[in-house]
């Protein structure tokens, strides 16, 4: 479309721009949402409604009066308050805050101003002339011959057209030399042409907002977009990634300060990112930690003689389809020798386990290698007590854990080392969402959990797409499957990518810059104005992407595969959304990890 447009700038000497929604955007995608914050700011109810009604009433004074527009004066003097010369004030003031150049057609600007074009400005507005002078002195925005206004010239283009005429007249230029460029298909594409003009129309989106909450939102995505290089990742962390992260990361400010927190740990993978912004943004004064961990780590740490058996189920659980040594190789430990292989049954370390017989065996097999598997435990809980130590926890300590979720099992198995190593440590289990089952009901007798999200319907939906909800909660690293001391400092061991074709450090890295960089943008909103948004309002807006995803982040995300990584393995390969037209490279393949990505993609939506 730029190329186009730059193609009808060669044929005309003066060029228009009109400038709300096409030379300047706002940060809100509804420009009432200015009212809204008006009002939220001076703590009044409804202001949006009242400004509303003194608009339609200024209106009706200006038809009363044959005017040809309405002033931002003429609209407050319809305010019967004390205050509103404040108010009309404060409008002001937060529109030049909030507008900013789209850059999509100030590359058009430029290239008109590069090939010596009189550029003009046009507007039906409101606000005054010396408001759009302080606008554009303060966007830098420089070569233009004039600023024509509506509210100044008591005219528009929207009725009749006659504001493009009045420009012409005080120019002294013919119409047929002007191209004008605006969004409005009926007031600068219909109007423009009516009265002689030449007329391109710039088309942008608008998205219909329910809320305030998704009006700020989106404008200040669209802003982040602009202003950022970006991928479809970088796209997904700040339009969608950052519907789940901000309430949650809010939501954890206020627990740790009711619960009198001393350190919150931000378990990983989960807790990556949370972590660095809680480290940069958070206002508790809470020191945080990353916390090396994982379900597996946990778990294997928490193995002894006693307990052995019962956690044999662990060990083996996810075992289908599963080489022999991908077993052995996702808990850090060598696989057994060919000799006790064939002992058992095993052929070799590639053997494919399919059944349950070959459960049987693969139970076998654990009981053999027991004691090197209680030699592992043992190592890695005496080199944790070391990490937690140095890590500040202590006795007599409360302690939020945070996870994105779903049943407690990290917990509940870090729970267990802690209440050995060290004594009165209260921990406070903290998840975006928990799942409710019987086991989390048992797990919730005897720990502290807290969820986020509580609402039964966008808990189920987020249950059913959770890997998406996920990508949102990740880190740039593998999981964490074992930890050792080496020269005063712990060393991680990486569970190893089985199968999969995925670059996850650079998808994560790209979601979670997207993240970052527009909840940049909100914490600086809720803290320049001094309000707190309502994130029910943002639970809403996500709701909505996961019922139904946008097509365009299905194609990218849905090939990501084999994201689990305790139970990936090269034998055959589970996707996030693709289409069932696409070839299976083995009869074990799946493409529905993500639920409703994969019907969408589909066609079943």
């Amino acid at each position: 479309m730029i190329n186009k447009l730059k193609k009808e700038i060669d044929k005309y000497n003066v060029i228009s721009f009109d400038i709300f929604d096409t030379l300047v955007r706002r940060k809100v995608e509804e420009p009432e949402s200015i009212f809204e914050l008006i009002g939220k700011i001076e703590e009044i109810d409804n202001f949006r409604k009242v400004r509303e009604h003194i608009q339609t009433k200024a209106f009706k004074t200006m038809h009363q009066n044959r005017l040809g527009e309405i002033t931002l004066v003429g609209i407050y003097n319809e305010l019967d308050n004390e205050n509103s010369e404040n108010f009309l004030e404060l409008e002001e003031e937060l529109e030049l805050e909030f507008i900013y150049l789209n850059d999509e057609i100030l590359e058009v600007y430029n290239y008109a101003l590069d090939n010596n074009k009189k550029i003009i400005l046009i507007s039906d507005m409101y606000l005054s002339l010396n408001f759009f002078k302080r606008l554009f002195e303060k966007l830098d925005l420089h070569g233009y011959e004039g600023i024509f206004v509506s509210s100044e010239l008591n005219s528009t283009k929207r009725d009749s057209g006659e504001l493009f005429i009045k420009v012409c007249n005080e120019l002294n230029i013919k119409t047929e030399s002007i191209l004008h460029i605006g969004d409005n298909y009926m007031s600068d594409y219909q109007r423009a042409k009516e009265n002689g003009l030449n007329a391109f129309h710039y088309n942008i989106k608008k998205e219909t907002c329910n809320n305030f909450v998704e009006s700020i939102v989106i404008g200040l995505q669209k802003f982040c977009n602009q202003k950022f290089p970006h991928s479809t990742y970088n796209q997904f962390g700040m339009n969608i990634g950052i519907l789940s992260f901000f309430p949650f990361f809010k939501y954890l400010e206020k627990e740790v300060v009711d619960n009198k927190i001393d350190l919150v740990l931000f378990v990983a993978r989960d807790g990556y990112l949370l972590n660095e912004l809680w480290s940069k943004h958070s206002i508790t004064n809470v020191n945080s930690q990353y916390l090396y961990g994982s379900r597996v780590l946990y778990v294997l740490a928490s193995i002894n003689e006693k307990n052995f058996n019962e956690n044999l189920d662990f060990l083996i659980s996810g075992y289908y389809m599963l080489s022999v040594h991908e077993v052995f190789d996702r808990i850090g430990l060598k696989t057994p020798g060919e000799a006790i292989l064939i002992q058992v049954g095993f052929t070799d370390r590639d053997y494919i386990l399919k059944n349950n017989e070959d459960l049987n065996k693969l139970i076998k097999i654990m009981n053999i290698v027991k004691n090197d598997i209680l030699i592992k435990s043992f190592e890695i809980r005496h080199n944790l007590f070391n990490y937690f130590n140095e890590i500040g926890i202590s006795n007599n300590s409360n302690i939020m854990f945070v996870d994105v979720g779903w049943s407690g099992t990290t917990q509940f198995y870090f729970n267990q080392l802690i209440e050995k190593m060290f004594s009165d440590v209260n921990i406070f289990g903290t998840y975006y969402g928990l799942i409710e089952d019987k086991k989390l009901s048992d797990r919730k007798k005897i720990m502290k959990m807290k969820s986020y999200l509580k609402e039964k319907k966008l808990l189920k939906l987020v249950d059913e797409n959770r890997v998406v909800v996920e990508l949102c909660f990740s880190a740039p690293h593998k999981s964490i499957i074992g930890i050792n001391k080496i020269n005063n400092e712990f060393n991680l061991i990486y569970d190893n990518e089985k199968g999969s074709s995925t670059n996850f450090e650079r998808i994560i890295n790209e979601i979670n810059s997207g993240i970052s960089i527009i909840f940049e943008e909100l914490i600086k909103f809720e803290r320049q104005y001094q309000i707190e948004l309502d994130y029910e309002q943002m639970n809403e807006i996500l709701f909505d992407f996961l019922l139904e995803p946008d097509i365009k982040y299905v194609e990218e995300i849905g090939k990501i595969n084999n994201f689990d990584t305790w139970s990936s393995t090269k034998n055959y390969s589970f996707y996030f959304a693709l289409s069932e037209d696409i070839k299976k490279k083995s009869l074990y393949d799946k493409y529905d990890m993500w639920l409703n990505g994969y019907k969408i993609i589909n066609g079943k939506g």
